[in-house]
């Protein structure tokens, strides 16, 4: 009961108020329960602003499963939980522990730190897409790209054919990370898909509709440097992607407006009304600002949103390769369309297409 009172408070925002009552649940608290709650370890872990205090709850979490595998520690309270559940909890924390080394405790130790966490994942759960996306970003930071690109596709694999509903598939926030590696490593397809599964289940996500835009910009630069992109017709051209570019940014700004006006009597098909809406102060700030900064540089150069989206969506379409003729990644994904439930946004994505 009270394990689920701190998960309500964390849910509300009251991150205080939920600190009290999970510590509750873990020694030396003297209310502490007899069997461990597992649980409480983790959520306290998640919001604690010291990272070496996340970094000990994460581990005393860690070290309950592991005895509890071994048979050498107490029940933990709770859900009774199948040993396969168990190693994906642990593993899931020491992925997280492998995020904090790598952010807030980036020091000299940290490379060797990251390794030795992800090899203990692995050895609990060796095909979890979370550690094998975790180790492609660890890859990726020691420029072992080819090694990365490799885990990074095995973790999309794990999960592109699961039901959203289903109980392994993984938060959207773990789908867009993804996708963000595959920019990284130029995969554009694949990011491209991984996209628009978020889309499929949220056509509001702004971070979604970003990195869409930023890959296809990301492809415009590179063919006008005279570059041949994997997945791209030969015969596109560098302005054709731009412009792609420019719409899914453009309906990035447009959903966060409309987050933002959700429920009011404004609509989002006015420039002025839309100028106005867009200098609020929406929550991702930072991301926003990305997007009209790139959004400027384009208008610069001539590009505006495209006013017809059925010639938006064509473009899209004729500037991909066909299936089977893209950089032979096996990969045959047909992506469901992502209609739009609001009104003044352009059509800016990619449907029905397999990017094998």
């Amino acid at each position: 009961m009270r394990l689920l009172l701190g998960v309500v408070e964390m849910e509300l925002g009251d991150f205080p108020a939920a600190k009290q009552v999970l510590e509750t649940l873990i020694p030396p608290s003297p209310t502490a329960p007899s069997l461990p709650s597992l649980d409480a370890y983790f959520y306290l872990a998640q919001f604690n602003e010291d990272p070496r205090a996340a970094l000990r709850l994460y581990q005393s979490g860690v070290d309950l499963v592991v005895k509890a595998l071994k048979g050498k520690g107490p029940a933990l309270a709770g859900p009774d939980l199948s040993e396969d559940d168990l190693k994906k909890k642990a593993a899931k924390a020491l992925t997280a522990m492998v995020g904090i080394w790598m952010t807030d405790l980036w020091q000299p130790e940290a490379e060797q730190q990251c390794e030795t966490l992800l090899s203990h994942a692995q050895e609990l759960d060796a095909d979890n897409p979370e550690v094998l996306r975790t180790l492609a970003s660890v890859r990726i930071s020691q420029q072992r790209n080819d090694e990365a690109r490799l885990l990074a596709e095995r973790s999309w694999a794990g999960w592109k054919d699961l039901d959203p509903a289903d109980i392994n598939a993984p938060s959207t926030e773990d789908r867009l990370s993804l996708a963000k590696l595959f920019l990284e490593l130029e995969a554009y397809p694949l990011s491209f898909a991984v996209v628009q599964s978020v889309l499929a289940d949220n056509d509001q996500d702004v971070e979604a509709w970003y990195l869409q835009g930023l890959g296809y910009w990301e492809i415009s630069n590179a063919l006008a440097a005279g570059k041949v992109v994997a997945g791209v017709k030969e015969t596109t051209t560098s302005r054709e992607v731009m412009q792609i570019a420019r719409n899914c940014l453009g309906t990035c700004k447009e959903v966060n407006c409309y987050m933002l006006y959700r429920g009011s009597v404004f609509k989002l098909n006015h420039p002025v009304q839309l100028k106005l809406m867009v200098g609020q102060n929406y929550p991702d700030d930072e991301l926003r600002q990305q997007a009209e900064a790139l959004i400027l540089e384009m208008e610069k150069k001539g590009f505006r949103q495209t006013i017809d989206p059925d010639a938006a969506l064509e473009a899209q379409l004729n500037m991909l390769e066909a299936a089977g003729e893209g950089d032979g990644d096996e990969d045959e994904d047909e992506w469901e369309d992502v209609d739009h439930e609001f009104e003044g946004i352009d059509d800016g994505h990619t449907d029905d297409i397999d990017m094998s």
